[in-house]
């Protein structure tokens, strides 16, 4: 198609955001917690690797369906997201109700709780070079 100077262009709608405006305009804060999903199937485990008040990122070995619905159990609370894109074991969800600060705060400190501990636990199973190293022989 080609335009000449009687065909003006039409002005471009835009009838929501662009997918690349609407990212994370919600700051999302990168974690490893984790927790079960319930899914029309059943429930499975994953981890959250990024949450914050409008969406999360979750990893789990079985892959959720595109525009479901799921619930994130996370101790007592459980949140209603929509799965809005998967690629490969990650998928992405938005939240139905956004969260309260309070509430992603909390996811936060509990993966950084997580981490401390798992970080001491490997620190502990790791011996120290004095019991790994052979004795010193001497003539």
């Amino acid at each position: 198609m080609t335009l000449s100077a009687e065909q003006p262009l039409a002005p471009r709608k835009l009838s929501a955001p662009s997918r690349l405006e609407d990212r994370r305009k919600i700051r999302r804060s990168k974690i490893f917690v984790p927790l079960i999903l319930t899914m029309p199937h059943g429930e499975v485990r994953a981890h959250l690797l990024d949450i914050g008040t409008g969406g999360a990122l979750c990893f789990s070995e079985t892959q959720p369906q595109f525009d479901s619905i799921v619930d994130i159990c996370w101790y007592s609370t459980r949140w209603a997201a929509r799965v809005i894109w998967i690629n490969g074991r990650r998928f992405g969800l938005r939240f139905l109700s956004p969260l309260s600060l309070e509430s992603v705060q909390g996811v936060i400190e509990d993966g950084a709780r997580r981490k401390r501990v798992h970080h001491i636990d490997q620190a502990a199973a790791t011996p120290s070079a004095s019991t790994t190293s052979p004795p010193i022989r001497t003539p």
